[in-house]
């Protein structure tokens, strides 16, 4: 069930000022019901001022219920890759990956995509990135 709220812009502003706002789980209190677990599914930007935000569509992050979100792609251990010393360049091709997530599992800040070993030529594919349990692939 939906329930329409207004939120102070300052405190949308201070939630989105975080780098992972999208994939965070937040807090909502609202009057003098207890606090719900949230999260970010759709955030509107002013059109001049992008740092403004105009909407913001909250989902409550409930157990049981699954949830469709992006979470940024990180690059470790470039510096073990041989294909990188040898002056080999690194394309990486998507900056986030959308992840199916079950509600009340720990959502990660990032998922990292191990570079050891990594030749020039190779490839690392979706199915090769490792996902934390209770975390796979959105269809």
């Amino acid at each position: 069930n939906s329930e329409l709220l207004s939120v102070l812009s300052k405190s949308v502003r201070r939630w989105t000022t975080e780098a992972r706002a999208v994939s965070t789980v937040f807090q909502l209190h609202v009057d003098d019901r207890p606090p719900v677990p949230v999260i970010i599914r759709e955030l509107q930007a002013h059109y001049v001022h992008f740092e403004e935000p105009m909407h913001v569509t909250l989902l409550k992050y409930e157990q049981g219920q699954s949830y469709v979100i992006e979470i940024p792609v990180s690059l470790v251990n470039q510096d073990k890759s041989p294909g990188l010393r040898v002056g080999g360049a690194l394309n990486l091709n998507m900056r986030s990956i959308k992840v199916e997530i079950e509600g009340g599992t720990p959502i990660p800040e990032r998922v990292e995509v191990d570079c050891t070993g990594l030749e020039v030529g190779s490839r690392i594919f979706l199915r090769d990135v490792q996902l934390p349990p209770g975390i796979k692939l959105a269809d």
